[in-house]
């Protein structure tokens, strides 16, 4: 253990760490950033082996790839990313602003869409994100403008902006990031260079300016010294892993929806360091209404595989009723990622076209205004050697209306383009769900009794705690989130500073007036 506390440990690199951090040591302020997973380089990315692929909480040592799939109660199954840059390294791209209905309920009144715009443009100045040029569009694009003009011409259809440098002459941009060649692997790790990921604009920047940032550094609870703060955690980066603990007189979590949940929940109902965190703590859990359909073309040509992952919405988010948001999909070209040769490769392209399924399947995708009622909470496991681990209550009844309606949607969409869409088996028959989009468990609000944390993610009860990650996020946005977490953290981070300037004693004065 350090003796002296630092100013700052941020656990956690994703949209709020990452943002916290750069901003943090941009100001002076020593920042140590502890992040679970590896630091990957592009020419590291994982190929054909699981290990570097997957991500296991009870055995990061083992596995210790980029993507997390989280298998909880309730018929729910969350996808996270771990790594430096944390969920940028796989996510598809999209950058926009929460609509305005976003904000109607749950939020803090200090949170509007007008609060947030100066901070969603600093985003943009780190972060910059265009749509994708006409010349570049797929034929997902074309499919999915097809659709809409059949279906409901009324209806908001736009291009969506991308975190990717889209350079028609191939050249690389101010951030040194390549044009996109439009492999479609956006999700599962760009090789290329040419999306916008956390390591290489808002890390980088933090470490240019002195933040330490720690990788295979997993964070299970936090307890008090005095007036400083101690994080424990498991540092993975050894042979034999080690338990470590540092002391900060400022923590901040920034470990993803679960996973600044579970630091909490551990920290108050296993280890009891902190035993007045909020009773809200693990309440209003969203998985932001994700959905996915998909759909067969027979007879026209869809090609899934190539173009930005996503690259289009349709808004219906300010509806009377169910409120969602539809996307065009794409998949992964996995040929090219998982076999070693041309030849494996060309033979599994040559069995996939023999079937139709390299051209014709088109994934619908779908976020929506849930009912927001999910909770996490630590349960203890019946069997002695098994350690507590987090759980999720669920309850789908109030969020069918929403999601059957944008089913719906689905295949509407679908039947006016000439497609059938397969069903989706796990909903119907489990109304089980899949989410790369967890928000909520830490969530924002205006008093204790409320919410865990106010609207700069101050934690009720404890000074120097603070949570600038998705769950503070206090409601479903309907959106892709990345861009409003990175926001929300902006502004916390502002007004941490501005408090801590505040606090901090007046130089004292020479004879001469001068700073002594």
């Amino acid at each position: 253990m350090n003796s002296e506390p630092l100013d700052f440990v941020v656990v956690g690199s994703g949209f709020g760490g990452a943002v916290a951090a750069c901003r943090l040591a941009e100001a002076g302020k020593g920042v140590l950033v502890l992040e679970r997973g590896r630091e990957w380089e592009v020419k590291d990315y994982p190929s054909q082996s699981g290990r570097n692929w997957f991500y296991s909480n009870r055995n990061p040592q083992r596995w210790n790839g980029w993507i997390e799939v989280r298998r909880m109660d309730g018929d729910m199954t969350v996808v996270c990313g771990a790594g430096v840059g944390g969920g940028s390294l796989i996510y598809a791209n999209v950058s926009v602003d929460a609509g305005e209905e976003a904000f109607l309920k749950n939020w803090p009144p200090e949170l509007t869409s007008a609060t947030l715009r100066p901070f969603y443009k600093r985003v943009e100045e780190v972060m910059p994100a265009e749509v994708v040029p006409d010349n570049q569009l797929s034929v997902r694009y074309h499919l999915m403008h097809d659709a809409i003009t059949q279906v409901d011409p009324a209806a908001k259809f736009r291009k969506l902006p991308l975190a990717v440098n889209f350079s028609s002459n191939g050249s690389t941009d101010e951030n040194g990031q390549k044009a996109c060649i439009h492999c479609g692997n956006c999700d599962i790790g760009c090789a290329v260079g040419a999306k916008h990921t956390l390591d290489v604009n808002y890390l980088a920047r933090a470490r240019v300016a002195g933040a330490d940032i720690r990788p295979l550094c997993q964070v299970s609870h936090l307890s008090k010294a005095g007036d400083a703060w101690v994080v424990h955690y498991r540092d993975f980066r050894t042979p034999v892993p080690t338990n470590e603990t540092v002391l900060a007189h400022n923590v901040i979590l920034a470990a993803g929806s679960l996973g600044s949940t579970e630091i909490l929940l551990w920290s108050r109902d296993v280890e009891k360091t902190l035993p007045d965190l909020p009773s809200a703590l693990g309440k209003g859990w969203s998985s932001n209404g994700d959905f996915l359909t998909i759909a067969r073309y027979r007879n026209r040509p869809v090609e899934p595989t190539k173009g930005p992952v996503i690259t289009a919405a349709i808004d219906y988010l300010d509806g009377p009723d169910a409120r969602f948001f539809v996307e065009d999909g794409g998949i992964p070209n996995l040929a090219d990622v998982f076999f070693k040769t041309d030849a494996q490769s060309r033979g599994f392209k040559k069995w996939l076209h023999n079937r139709g399924a390299a051209v014709s399947f088109m994934p619908w995708f779908g976020q929506a205004i849930d009912a927001s009622n999910g909770e996490l909470y630590i349960r203890r496991s019946w069997r002695r050697r098994r350690s507590p681990a987090l759980k999720m209550k669920w309850d789908p009844a109030d969020s069918i209306q929403t999601i059957e309606a944008m089913r719906t949607k689905h295949r509407e969409l679908t039947a006016k383009t000439g497609g059938t869409t397969w069903p989706s088996l796990f909903w119907k028959l489990f109304r089980g769900l899949i989410t790369p989009h967890p928000l909520g468990g830490c969530n924002m609000a205006s008093s204790p009794d409320k919410g865990v944390v106010d609207h700069a993610g101050k934690v009720f009860g404890y000074e120097g705690l603070y949570v600038m990650d998705g769950s503070i996020i206090p409601y479903a946005i309907g959106r892709n989130p990345s861009k409003t977490i990175a926001a929300v953290a902006e502004r916390a981070v502002e007004i941490l500073l501005g408090e801590t300037a505040a606090s901090e004693p007046a130089p004292e004065l020479g004879e001469e007036g001068a700073i002594a």
